[in-house]
């Protein structure tokens, strides 16, 4: 069953007067109770809730997008600013699929055969992505596409994919279902990553 994060694990943290929920890693798992560092807040400085505090703090796995709610049992300022929390309930999986998938609805690049296509992004997870382009178009079932994807940090990744569906959407557009192929665990993570920032920042702001 799962329990909290592992440590060193990205987790974020829902703290009362906070208008989103916080970054924040986890130090140490005892028992029921978890360490977490103390969510970065505006301008990088920490925001260290008091004992007593409830929270909530949410995570996602390879198995999907968790969230426990829990108080705060201790939390101290020096050396490192940093929080213990016991659990108020089970821990809540938000969604039921291999690869949690949000939606992105931006710009993205294809390339296909050395020519690039203009293609409208509408949802990403880590193991592929659903665009929009337009129709004629050279895609194919056996097409080898490359995706160029923009991270929130500037970061470019430029991934080898293959369509697993397709289907006109009208006589102008084609939806688009793009597998990634060959990818590597560390780009894996930075996806996921990227995902799960989106859906703490949907989920922040009531769209989840």
């Amino acid at each position: 069953m799962e329990g909290w994060p592992e440590v060193n694990a990205l987790a974020f943290v829902d703290v009362v007067d906070e208008p989103v929920m916080l970054q924040s890693r986890v130090e140490s798992v005892a028992g029921t109770a978890v360490t977490l560092a103390a969510p970065t807040g505006a301008y990088g400085l920490p925001v260290l809730p008091t004992a007593g505090e409830t929270v909530l703090v949410a995570w996602s796995t390879v198995r999907g997008y968790f969230e426990r709610k829990g108080i705060v049992e201790h939390s101290e300022r020096t050396p490192l600013p940093r929080m213990t929390v016991r659990p108020l309930g089970d821990v809540r999986k938000l969604q039921r699929r291999a690869h949690v998938r949000v939606p992105q609805l931006s710009p993205v690049q294809l390339v296909v055969g050395g020519r690039r296509l203009r293609a409208s992004l509408l949802d990403v997870s880590e193991s592929g992505v659903r665009c929009v382009v337009d129709r004629p178009s050279p895609l194919g079932m056996d097409t080898h596409v490359v995706v160029t994807l923009e991270l929130p940090d500037d970061r470019l990744l430029e991934l080898a994919a293959v369509p697993a569906r397709m289907y006109a959407i009208d006589d102008e557009h084609l939806e688009v279902g793009l597998t990634f192929v060959d990818i590597d665990e560390r780009t894996a993570n930075l996806i996921r990553r990227h995902v799960f920032a989106q859906q703490v920042r949907d989920r922040a702001m009531g769209l989840l």
